[in-house]
C-alpha cells in the first residue's frame, strides 16, 4: 500500500465527520512514511477531533520538526 492513498482516505473521512476512522487511516500513512508533515498535521486534527489533546499536541510537535514552516502557519 502506498502512504498517499491512506492519507487521501483519512482526509476524506476527517472532512466527513469520522475522525477516528481517519486516525486509523492516518496512523497507517505514517507507519509507511513516518516523515509526512501533513499526515502529522491531519492525525493531529483527527485526535482533536477525538478530545485527544495531549495526542494532538504531539502530532503537531512531530509535524513542527519535520516542516518549521509548519509552527509559523499555526500561529496565525
Amino acid at each position: 500500500a502506498r502512504p498517499r492513498g491512506w492519507l487521501v482516505r483519512g482526509a476524506g473521512r476527517l472532512a466527513t465527520g469520522r475522525p477516528a476512522e481517519a486516525q486509523d487511516d492516518l496512523q497507517q500513512a505514517l507507519s509507511l512514511d513516518p516523515r509526512s508533515a501533513s499526515g502529522w498535521s491531519l492525525l493531529a486534527s483527527a485526535r482533536a477531533a477525538l478530545g485527544d489533546a495531549a495526542g494532538a499536541l504531539a502530532a503537531l510537535d512531530q509535524q513542527v520538526r519535520l516542516d518549521p514552516a509548519a509552527g509559523a502557519a499555526w500561529l496565525r
